[in-house]
């Protein structure tokens, strides 16, 4: 992450890439995100509020931390597919922000099918058959034994139940770190049919996956089974 000369951005050239790079440091992309939650420069520089509550306030609102978020912009500046790259025309630090506001407080609306439901009509067991693997869930699968493994198998040695039970508690960890987005947590309320609609919460899943996979690099790490 380069520093800045400029209070807004620096810019720096790579010549994989057409253009120029729009940087911003984790101090500055702290500063913007702030910025357009109505915070001041007055309040900002305030000392009663300390780094770690203005990068609290940033999370709560925006997903992931300053160090994040710069590394995300930059990155999403150099795609390897030139259709998914923001080029210089489409970088609007505003509308950046206002997207992960978007995933991050997303509002509720009515309840959602239920996960039973997700998992036998929305695609994943078919996956599953397709590429011939199971995984490891819960006890709210059960019915499907040629698919899931769930807890409390009799054939399950202990060495086997204590890796299923490691292996559960870190996907609940990576499926805790989506469900802080509301956009995942909550009803799906965006769409003119179904099939649009399915397809814009598709949209938000990759893009929230994304950022927990920058979080998990940048310094959230989920443990090893």
């Amino acid at each position: 992450m380069a520093n800045s000369d400029d209070e807004d951005s620096a810019v720096s050239s790579d010549d994989s890439f057409d253009g120029e790079l729009e940087i911003y440091t984790p101090s500055e992309m702290l500063a913007k995100g702030l910025g357009f939650l109505g915070y001041t420069e007055k309040q900002l520089n305030r000392k009663n509020l300390s780094e770690e509550t203005k990068q609290d306030r940033l999370v709560s609102h925006f997903g992931a931390n300053s160090f994040v978020l710069a590394h995300l912009w930059e990155d999403l500046q150099k795609a390897p597919n030139k259709e998914d790259r923001l080029d210089s025309g489409k970088r609007i630090l505003r509308d950046y922000f206002q997207a992960l506001y978007f995933l991050k407080l997303y509002e509720p609306e009515n309840p959602r099918a239920s996960r039973f439901q997700i998992f036998s009509e929305c695609g994943l067991a078919d996956k599953l058959r397709r590429i011939k693997k199971k995984c490891i869930s819960d006890g709210g699968y059960r019915g499907f034994p040629d698919l899931v493994s769930t807890p409390n198998n009799a054939y399950d040695l202990p060495e086997v139940q204590k890796f299923k039970s490691r292996a559960r508690l870190r996907h609940e960890r990576y499926n805790g770190m989506l469900k802080t987005f509301h956009c995942l947590s909550e009803s799906f309320r965006h769409g003119k049919s179904h099939a649009d609609s399915k397809a814009k919460l598709c949209s938000c899943l990759e893009a929230v996956a994304v950022i927990v996979q920058y979080r998990m690099e940048y310094g959230e790490p989920l443990y090893d089974i």
